[in-house]
């Protein structure tokens, strides 16, 4: 009766346990590996939100978070032309009167420190791992943090007509930076530590505007016109007047 009775109540903790198990939601988490062999560029083709995160010694991937993650795994596609390491994704439906929610996913991207050219339509930007340069071409706000010798960061939005929340963005947050350049039409650039900062050259668009943080030495950082043929290049310099 005992042996029963025992026998019943493992059965009855296994039967528990599948149950909770089964009701167990699915990791929430799913992973591309990268190879970076001969890669010194990387494309991110999508409009998904992007966070990159330059750090060596550790694995280098996509990480993919979103409700739907297993159905969205699938929709990351990684390509290569020449070295060039190309990251995009499927467009995510949009919603319906049938299915009115709305679905989004958050991408992670771990880089080693020889990939030194970025090609973006807007990301977050953390170097934990300090680099000697870095050259961002970006669509879209790019907010980027720590330390890198020479930064280079070219806004290349098409110019959209309009001005204050519609521009784009460049922030550099923290880190430190002995030379930046950054170069934007209509954008709006700010430098929230500029003090870290030691040499700063904006190339400013005339719809262009930009703030700095807690400069202390404001002939560190120069303003040039923005050479409308290229884009980015430096034609004249001026003083640089703090604006809030």
């Amino acid at each position: 009766m005992k042996r029963t009775a025992a026998t019943f109540a493992v059965a009855m903790a296994l039967f528990l346990s599948a149950i909770a198990f089964s009701q167990r939601p699915p990791d929430e988490t799913s992973r591309v590996a990268l190879d970076f062999t001969g890669i010194d560029t990387v494309e991110v083709a999508s409009k998904d939100n992007f966070s990159l995160t330059f750090a060596d010694g550790q694995a280098h991937e996509v990480r993919v978070d979103s409700p739907s993650v297993h159905e969205d795994i699938r929709d990351v596609q990684v390509s290569r032309r020449g070295s060039t390491l190309i990251i995009a994704t499927r467009a995510l439906p949009e919603p319906t009167e049938e299915n009115p929610t709305l679905r989004y996913r958050e991408l992670k991207v771990s880089l080693p420190t020889r990939v030194r050219h970025l090609i973006l339509r807007g990301s977050e930007i953390e170097v934990k791992t300090p680099m000697p340069s870095l050259d961002v071409r970006s669509s879209g706000p790019v907010f980027l943090q720590g330390d890198v010798q020479q930064l280079r960061v070219i806004d290349t939005r098409e110019p959209a007509g309009c001005k204050g929340k519609c521009a784009n963005m460049i922030t550099i947050r923290s880190g430190t930076i002995q030379a930046l350049t950054v170069a934007t039409r209509d954008g709006s650039v700010s430098l929230e530590q500029a003090g870290t900062i030691a040499s700063a050259t904006l190339a400013l668009g005339p719809d262009a505007t930009f703030s700095l943080g807690n400069a202390r030495r404001l002939n560190t950082v120069h303003l040039v016109d923005l050479d409308p043929l290229t884009g980015d290049a430096p034609v004249q310099v001026a003083p640089a007047e703090k604006t809030d």
